[in-house]
């Protein structure tokens, strides 16, 4: 994992110049249909926010660079600042909750209607309570 790490960190300092990254984490994992995907966990510093178009085109960018490693995963990209990821790992440690592996976990108070508890927690995938 440690090359995908390298191979993610340069590729986000391509795509988003100027941001720091306080961490990558990647682990690999199944998807709802049992195909292998990689969750990529990305935390940056929170004075630096991200460009929600450079977010959602992060894949694109990133997947030949994986495919010259032989690497069919698809990357499962969640982006936190580091305020935030600093907030979940307290309320997961409080409430005993274990997400992805061992990462938060986002679960709807309202499934009919989802809001975020966290505001500023960047993903790529719609928001959730935590």
């Amino acid at each position: 994992m440690d090359k995908l790490e390298g191979i993610v960190r340069d590729v986000l300092e391509q795509q988003f110049r100027g941001v720091v990254f306080d961490s990558v984490e990647i682990r690999g994992g199944m998807d709802h249909d049992d195909d292998g995907v990689l969750y990529v966990r990305v935390v940056f510093r929170s004075d630096t926010p991200l460009d929600v178009n450079a977010r959602v085109g992060f894949v694109r960018h990133l997947r030949p660079h994986l495919r010259r490693l032989q690497e069919d995963r698809f990357p499962i990209m969640s982006f936190i600042s580091g305020d935030d990821s600093s907030e979940i790992e307290a309320l997961n440690a409080l409430t005993h909750r274990d997400g992805l592996r061992g990462w938060p976990v986002a679960r709807p108070t309202n499934p009919a209607k989802p809001t975020c508890a966290v505001q500023s927690v960047q993903h790529t995938t719609p928001c959730f309570t935590v």
